[in-house]
């Protein structure tokens, strides 16, 4: 082989090394359009999903609230009937036995308030346990979701960064040839 065809097959492979190089680049490329889309369109999945199950959440926990105020009404309402019928009767009594009445009066209104006292702390335990269960539940599903998404992002980080090392070592091929020309002149000469 004389120097001109070696240089030719050089250009070749040089030519077809190039055209290898970039049907991988346009590869990449697309499989990282790819990949990203579909990231994109999870992430999007992802957050209405949260936003839905939040709203619904929301709405469950207006709904809770406003069943436990009508009931805590009514067991109110039934309480002060009942209270101003009582209070009537020892009104009644007041007149015959004043003084032994304050005292019933007394521990009456006392204990009246702790059991308002404790309906009101039961109702309110309810509403933050079941609260914090349905918030757990929630934030527990967002984080492996978005836990995935991440999982998702750092494989195309290092994709991108393979992409990189392999440029890197494809890069200067025009100078290696160079010195692959000249080292093969020197071999020939001592041949």
């Amino acid at each position: 082989m004389n120097r001109e065809e070696i240089a030719n097959l050089t250009r070749d492979n040089r030519k077809e090394l190039n055209d290898s190089l970039k049907d991988l680049r346009d590869e990449l490329a697309r499989t990282l359009k790819a990949l990203n889309e579909s990231n994109l369109q999870q992430l999007s999945l992802i957050n209405t999903q949260v936003q839905d199950k939040l709203k619904l959440l929301t709405d469950q926990a207006k709904t809770d609230n406003t069943q436990m105020r009508e009931s805590l009404e009514k067991v109110m309402k039934n309480f002060q009937e009942s209270f101003d019928k009582n209070v009537a009767s020892f009104n009644d009594l007041q007149r015959e036995k004043f003084g032994q009445l304050e005292i019933t009066q007394n521990k009456l209104l006392e204990n009246t308030e702790k059991k308002l006292e404790q309906m009101r702390e039961t109702v309110d335990e309810k509403l933050q346990k079941t609260l914090n269960e349905r918030l757990g539940q929630s934030f527990e599903l967002v984080g492996k979701q978005l836990e995935s998404v991440q999982k998702g992002l750092g494989e195309m980080q290092t994709l991108a960064q393979d992409v990189g090392g392999l440029k890197r070592v494809l890069s200067n091929v025009k100078a290696r040839g160079g010195i692959g020309e000249v080292q093969l002149a020197m071999l020939l000469e001592q041949v």
